[in-house]
C-alpha cells in the first residue's frame, strides 16, 4: 500500500476529522488570500506576518506546524503568556486532514522542538523515517518517550482514538495549504474585515 493511502486509512480508522493550526487574528486576511505558508515561503514572497513563536526551535522553517484534532494547548498557553496576549488574539484554522496525505510531512510524536529529533535534523536519511506512515501511526502509540536521555514518558490512557498520545505531538507540513482545505473558511473570512 502506498504511503498516501496508508495515511488516509489511519485518518479514517481513527476518525480524524480535522488538523489544527492556530495563528494571530491579524494574519488571517493574508492567509485567506495566500493560503497557509511556511516562514521560508512568507519571507521569499515578502509577506508581512506576526510570529506565533519567534524562536521556532525546531529549525524547520520550511514547514507549517499542525496538530491532530486539538490544538497544542501547552504551546498555545506559553505563546499567550510570553506575549501577554489572550485567547481572543488567536484564531484556529481547521484543516481537512487529507492534506497530510497529499503533502510531504514530518510526523513528530511530541513537540518538534524536542531534542529527541536532533538526529533527524542533522541527517536527511534519518529524517525520511519521520515522513512515512509508521511515523504518523506512532503519534498514537501507547507510550511516548519525551526525553530520550533524561527519561519522561507519556502513557496513552483515556485518549479518544483521534487524539495523539502526547498533546504536543506535531505534524510539520512541507509546502503550503490552500484556503479551499480550510474546514472553517466562512468563519475565518469574518476576521478579514472585507479585505
Amino acid at each position: 500500500m502506498k504511503n498516501k493511502d496508508k495515511i488516509l486509512e489511519i485518518i479514517k480508522i481513527r476518525n480524524i476529522t480535522q488538523i489544527i493550526h492556530f495563528t494571530k487574528k491579524q494574519n488571517i486576511s493574508s492567509i485567506i488570500k495566500n493560503g497557509l505558508l511556511s516562514i521560508n515561503e512568507l519571507k521569499k514572497r515578502n509577506i508581512n506576518y506576526l510570529y506565533n513563536d519567534p524562536e521556532r526551535k525546531d529549525n524547520w522553517d520550511n514547514t507549517i506546524s499542525l496538530s491532530v484534532t486539538n490544538k497544542n494547548l501547552m504551546l498555545f498557553n506559553r505563546f499567550k503568556e510570553r506575549q501577554k496576549l489572550t485567547d481572543n488574539d488567536f484564531v484556529e484554522i481547521k484543516i481537512n486532514p487529507s492534506v497530510i496525505a497529499e503533502e510531504e510531512c514530518i510526523f513528530c510524536d511530541t513537540n518538534a522542538a524536542n531534542h529527541t529529533f536532533e538526529p533527524y535534523r542533522q541527517n536527511e536519511n534519518e529524517l525520511n523515517n519521520l515522513k512515512i506512515w509508521p511515523a504518523f501511526e506512532a503519534l498514537f502509540k501507547k507510550v511516548i518517550e519525551r526525553h530520550k536521555y533524561t527519561g519522561g514518558k507519556i502513557i496513552r490512557s483515556s485518549h479518544q482514538p483521534n487524539e495523539t498520545t502526547c498533546p504536543q505531538a506535531e505534524i510539520c507540513l512541507i509546502g503550503s495549504i490552500t484556503p479551499d482545505k480550510f474546514i472553517n473558511y466562512d468563519e475565518l473570512k469574518k476576521f478579514t474585515n472585507g479585505q
